[in-house]
């Protein structure tokens, strides 16, 4: 029930988040277009100013990664050039050969874009776990084997382990590098051993 709500938390925190990008895009687009930007630059460049929006967004809010700029940034743009990619094929498609207004082709890439973006950046820009994963993670004691050797984190998660590029491993971090081990319930808790 807690990964449940977990998840639905972390969707509205998307939807939030990409909401404002989204808005950000569908004004842009249109204001480009007045200026004499023919549809796909009008569309890809109002795409890439909602970039950053998107970026700094879910990096905090939506996923709330520890993953390092150095790390997570290079990511996101290149899951940001699929959808570069994606909201200049539309227009093309969706105006130039079907012959629909651009309207049609700006609210066809807002419904595209998220679910590219959500997967993108849930799987392979921030790392994020599974709800479950992350709750069983922080519900007690658990102990890591990282690169560096085991790191051993307590309820407040004190100890964190470095991933290859330097980044803290954590709730965005590489975890899948690191082998999850339970750790034995230790005397200061109140339980035997």
């Amino acid at each position: 029930m807690i990964a449940i709500r977990s998840n639905a938390v972390r969707l509205l925190r998307f939807g939030l988040v990409g909401g404002a990008a989204t808005m950000t895009y569908a004004v842009l687009v249109g204001l480009l277009h007045r200026a004499g930007l023919v549809p796909a630059a009008a569309s890809m460049t109002a795409y890439l100013t909602a970039g950053l929006v998107s970026y700094l967004g879910h990096k905090r809010i939506t996923f709330r990664s520890d993953r390092a700029h150095a790390v997570a940034a290079p990511r996101f743009v290149a899951s940001l050039a699929l959808g570069i990619g994606t909201a200049g094929a539309i227009p093309v498609i969706v105006v130039d050969g079907l012959r629909l207004p651009l309207a049609v082709a700006t609210a066809v890439t807002c419904v595209a874009a998220p679910v590219l973006s959500y997967l993108a950046l849930s799987l392979f820009v921030f790392g994020v776990r599974s709800a479950a994963a992350a709750d069983r993670h922080t519900a007690g004691d658990t102990a890591h084997v990282a690169p560096h050797g085991p790191q051993t984190r307590g309820h407040a998660g004190v100890a964190a382990a470095q991933d290859g590029a330097g980044g803290e491993v954590g709730q965005g971090g590489d975890d899948h590098r690191l082998a999850h081990i339970e750790a034995a319930p230790s005397r200061q808790q109140g339980v035997e051993a």
